[in-house]
């Protein structure tokens, strides 16, 4: 079955169900209009600090990380049973149980809330913030506008946010490390955890904040420090330093990890906490996905469940993997088809600088599942 192209997602927790939802709007993410978004979603804005009226630039870069996370969720899961399809309200289905799936929902959607928020501080989009501010605890710190460093993200950050641009000895040879513009991930966090608070303390709101800390934990946490020599000759007497988020691909990897590794938990006797269901297995961490109900097969279509099944699906005939035939089609087989396909062929280098290709039709043979 082909993945419908994401729209925009907007991700909405019920306090009396402690149930996620993604609502679907029709119009593409260029045509979002954040006062439409607001109007639908007046009840879950208006109790997290008014976000419609005060920060309007704010919903439309939470809109953008909401539909990062729709295309993650597809690309990791493009070749499984379950595809994170979301035609038929398949998702919205899909999160009224608290399976594994369930789990990787509420994190890539954490995760892509924090993404997008910090690195629209970063870019100067948003009003409220720019650069993070280095550590206070450096005290003799030069701050000549001669000496500040600016890595490609700090273009549009007016002069009032440049005070993360400064300059740290680094030893006692006179040599500096200058604090580049690091990405604001602490402002970024900040707003995903605000947005994505559950208002109840059921059993089952314990489950979705869990993992929406493992999505925003997954950036949080990996947070990559980059770093630029100066000097002469190439000499490296002072570097300029930044703190930069992870690609969002690698979030999605590493969540991806977190999935095939999660952990069914039961709630503890007095309903405060949760606890592993087998003493076999480790207990959970904050990085880990959490889970109470077993998935189904999603092999065959169940619209209660949000399962397309796999008929139709293709699959690839020479793969063992999750992708193969066998495994994708549960057992059922496949057919195979011959189709004609247009490809790039006979390329070469022209001076200067294109590459000239010819377009071949090759016929190849293309499997799906029966």
């Amino acid at each position: 079955m082909k993945l419908h192209s994401p729209s925009v997602f907007l991700f909405v927790i019920y306090s009396s169900q402690a149930m996620g939802l993604w609502w679907s709007f029709e119009t593409s993410l260029e045509q979002q209009d954040p006062n439409i978004v607001c109007r639908k979603t007046q009840s879950f804005f208006s109790t997290r600090g008014d976000f419609c009226e005060s920060k309007p630039q704010l919903i439309s870069t939470v809109l953008v990380g909401m539909n990062a996370a729709v295309e993650e969720c597809q690309w990791q899961f493009r070749n499984r049973r379950w595809n994170c399809s979301t035609s038929k309200n398949s998702v919205k289905k899909i999160l009224r149980y608290d399976f594994r799936e369930t789990a990787f929902i509420y994190a890539i959607t954490s995760a892509g809330v924090i993404f997008s928020v910090t690195r629209a501080c970063s870019l100067g989009e948003l009003q409220q913030c720019g650069c993070q501010k280095p550590n206070e605890k450096t005290s003799n710190v030069i701050t000549s506008a001669q000496q500040r460093a600016r890595n490609d993200y700090t273009a549009n950050i007016d002069n009032s946010q440049a005070q993360a641009n400064q300059v740290y000895p680094l030893d006692d040879n006179s040599e500096f490390k200058w604090g580049g513009c690091s990405d604001n991930i602490l402002y970024g966090y900040t707003i995903s955890k605000q947005l994505m608070a559950n208002q109840a303390r059921d059993g089952r709101s314990m489950i979705t904040d869990h993992n929406n800390e493992a999505g925003r934990l997954a950036v949080k946490r990996y947070m990559k420090k980059e770093c630029k020599c100066h000097g002469l000759s190439g000499s490296c007497t002072v570097r300029t330093c930044w703190k930069k988020m992870p690609h969002f691909r690698d979030v999605g990897d590493r969540l991806k990890a977190r999935f095939d590794g999660a952990i069914k938990v039961l709630f503890s006797n007095k309903g405060d906490r949760l606890i592993k269901e087998r003493e076999t297995i480790k207990d959970p961490t904050d990085l880990d996905l959490v889970y109470t109900a077993t998935s189904p097969s999603f092999c065959k279509e169940n619209p209660s469940l949000g399962s397309h099944g796999t008929v139709g699906r293709q699959c690839n005939d020479t793969s063992m993997g999750v992708e193969g035939c066998q495994l994708l089609c549960c057992g059922r087989g496949a057919r195979a088809t011959k189709t004609t396909v247009v490809k790039h062929c006979q390329c070469r280098f022209m001076w200067c600088c294109r590459v000239k290709c010819k377009k071949c039709r090759q016929e190849v043979e293309v499997h799906t599942c029966a």
